[in-house]
């Protein structure tokens, strides 16, 4: 009797740890296959803003001020606005684990709202750009160009944010493939139309920080409305 409870006790240990195993490789390999896309994307996002930085910067170093200090101020809604719709992310990979995918399609509707939302309060914000920046004492030039730059910044804040609620959406249901296609095709146009605009290029006229701010607000325009029709 004793031999058999110890094979039992023997089998059934071994049962557990070729289910560990099996979840643990499981865990890993999904990992393995989500991140690189995931990584990339959020790579992107810093890309446009590196991209605009170094391209400011070789045409005057006075725009690249005004360019900063309207990113100073947009920067810090777009990681608010960011932690504000990650539950997106959560709920949807919750009910695709319960396999209810009415649930993730309901996640997702109301996401877009919610960022749509949200992204117009951003808009609101940013037309206060310059009084924000006459109040941490700047100059009355860098106030006033950095302003613009923020509000031309944020006019494009309601899309980036859509693209980001899709993109969340997308990877709680394992599809995280088309955030970066979408990315990536937002980084070209942004690097193109910088070109165009902050140098002049195709006959535009050279327009700096304002035409760097032009360019990714109209990039993520496109990387937007590409994510929600896709």
């Amino acid at each position: 009797m004793g031999q058999n409870d110890d094979n039992a006790k023997t089998m059934k240990q071994a049962a557990e740890g070729s289910w560990v195993r099996e979840r643990l490789f499981r865990h890993v390999s999904e990992m393995l296959r989500l991140a690189p896309a995931i990584v990339l994307a959020r790579s992107g996002v810093i890309l446009i803003v590196l991209v605009d930085t170094v391209m400011v910067g070789h045409y005057a170093a006075r725009e690249l001020g005004y360019l900063a200090m309207g990113m100073s101020l947009t920067q810090p809604l777009i990681v608010t606005s960011l932690g504000l719709i990650l539950g997106t992310l959560v709920l949807s990979a919750h009910h695709l684990g319960a396999g209810d995918l009415h649930g993730c399609g309901r996640v997702w509707r109301r996401s877009i709202l919610y960022a749509s939302g949200i992204g117009a309060i951003c808009v609101v914000f940013s037309l206060f750009g310059e009084t924000f920046l006459t109040w941490t004492g700047q100059s009355e030039e860098l106030a006033r160009e950095g302003g613009k730059v923020m509000l031309m910044i944020g006019l494009g804040l309601p899309a980036h944010l859509l693209f980001l609620a899709c993109s969340f959406f997308l990877e709680g249901i394992r599809r995280p493939t088309a955030g970066l296609v979408a990315m990536a095709g937002a980084n070209v146009v942004n690097l193109v139309l910088n070109w165009a605009f902050i140098y002049g290029h195709v006959a535009f006229v050279p327009e700096g920080a304002m035409g760097a701010a032009a360019a990714t607000s109209l990039a993520r325009w496109c990387g937007g409305l590409g994510m929600v029709a896709y």
